[in-house]
């Protein structure tokens, strides 16, 4: 008889602990991650147009992200994120453009787009079961990014010209727009899979232009928009 009712009260107590554990994932309300992954490069800003004074020529980038989002209710909560991007200039498709405008052969070298951003807003987590989510957030922040410093060098029989671009910086608010699954790996972590679009029109004013012919450099402003859908592949803390 004793050892029947310990047998029964060991059982109890392993379904509790196993009850116990399985609550405290479901109340755990969030996270806070890093992420990182490819930039893909939308509309005019991946465009190498040079009829355009939108085009953004640039190529295919990389992303980091540190991220937070927290339930305050059974569904919906807060998002923030801090973002940083990098995307080059596709040389060769200037180049290959150049060349067909003018019939003369073209070098390009340039360093990449810059984005930086601290962005806000709302976020959704809805369970598909007890270890997954599928999460949507919508952010707008401050987004700084930094021009391309661009020059192009004309190789002809006589002899070489050569014309640079220089680099700004400029800020603007722009708009984050997602969603993602999230896979509990266990009480402490989760993996994380996002697919964003990030969206900002920067003004970038005071670019110098210069050229091998020397006197005094060239004096703009441009804008830009940017438009790149950014895939996150990540590792977070659950709080």
């Amino acid at each position: 008889m004793m050892r029947n009712t310990i047998q029964i009260l060991a059982i109890l107590l392993l379904s509790l602990n196993v009850s116990h554990a399985q609550q405290k994932l479901i109340e755990q309300r969030g996270y806070i991650g890093i992420s990182a992954g490819p930039s893909l490069p939308r509309g005019e800003f991946g465009s190498s147009d040079l009829s355009s004074p939108s085009s953004g020529a640039a190529e295919t980038g990389t992303i980091f992200n540190i991220s937070l989002g927290y339930r305050l209710g059974k569904f919906l909560g807060i998002s923030a994120m801090l973002h940083g991007q990098t995307n080059d200039i596709d040389n060769n498709a200037l180049e290959n453009e150049l060349i067909r405008l003018t019939g003369t052969s073209w070098t390009v070298s340039s360093k990449p787009w810059t984005i930086g951003g601290i962005m806000l807003g709302g976020f959704s987590s809805v369970p598909l079961n007890e270890e997954s989510f599928f999460d949507m957030r919508l952010l707008v922040g401050l987004v700084n990014s930094t021009s391309p410093e661009i020059k192009t060098t004309l190789n002809a029989s006589g002899g070489s010209a050569w014309v640079k671009q220089g680099s700004a910086s400029a800020s603007t608010f722009g708009y984050l727009l997602g969603g993602g699954f999230r896979y509990n790996a266990g009480n402490s972590l989760c993996l994380l899979f996002n697919i964003d679009y990030l969206w900002a029109e920067p003004t970038f004013s005071n670019i110098e232009t210069t050229s091998s012919t020397g006197g005094a450099p060239l004096i703009s402003s441009f804008k830009q928009k940017f438009g790149t859908i950014n895939i996150g592949f990540g590792l977070g803390i659950r709080i």
